[in-house]
């Protein structure tokens, strides 16, 4: 099983935000709100930054705003950031049970792991594959198809468990199963994501999986 990180596993967004006006800020721009964040959250740091400033921005600035944000996140990752209801359980009964469990994000791979230990969870998963330089990002599926060759595992086999177009697109693209929750940061009806299974919460997930992957 691949997880997406941030709406998936966590709430991240109100540290995001933080660093993200922190940025702004240093740039004499407006902030921005959080409900705006969640809009922009999950294409990366760079396309999160883009949206914040605007089409008109130019390039020096955009460039600037990330390193400010970046930097600003890294020195609080995790202050705000909380595991949503039932992950510990969930992941807990799906590792008893022998599956396999990796993480597949596109935030960047230093972050990503900062965070997962940070929420204690990081030692649940075998391999955590996050944003390089070189890697593309979901929608495409070249950062699942990492963490499946570093899992041992196979597309037909696997399930990509996130809350976005772009995991429902990569997991299609990877060919894998996919789930999709409705407590992350889609702007879509996640019923309209194209997911093979929409789950209502984390206690539901292994009985989920267990239908779409019957041994």
């Amino acid at each position: 099983m691949l997880f997406d990180l941030d709406g998936t596993l966590v709430d991240s967004a109100p540290d995001i935000h933080a660093a993200l006006n922190r940025a702004l800020g240093d740039e004499g721009i407006t902030p921005a709100s959080l409900a705006d964040v969640k809009s922009m959250v999950g294409s990366g740091a760079r396309r999160l930054v883009e949206c914040a400033l605007g089409q008109d921005a130019i390039a020096e600035q955009q460039d600037r705003v990330l390193a400010g944000f970046l930097a600003a996140y890294r020195t609080e990752p995790a202050t705000l950031t909380r595991l949503y209801p039932g992950v510990q359980a969930a992941l807990m009964r799906l590792g008893n049970d022998g599956v396999k469990l990796a993480v597949a994000t596109n935030k960047p791979h230093d972050l990503a792991v900062a965070i997962l230990d940070a929420v204690g969870i990081a030692t649940r998963f075998g391999v955590i594959v996050g944003s390089v330089p070189g890697l593309a990002l979901k929608p495409d599926p070249a950062i699942l198809r990492k963490a499946l060759t570093e899992l041992g595992g196979t597309p037909n086999r696997a399930v990509m468990v996130g809350d976005s177009r772009a995991d429902v697109g990569a997991a299609k693209a990877a060919r894998c199963r996919s789930i999709v929750f409705g407590h992350g940061y889609s702007q879509h009806p996640v019923s309209t994501l194209g997911a093979d299974a929409v789950c209502s919460g984390f206690a539901d997930l292994p009985g989920l999986v267990a239908r779409l992957l019957p041994v």
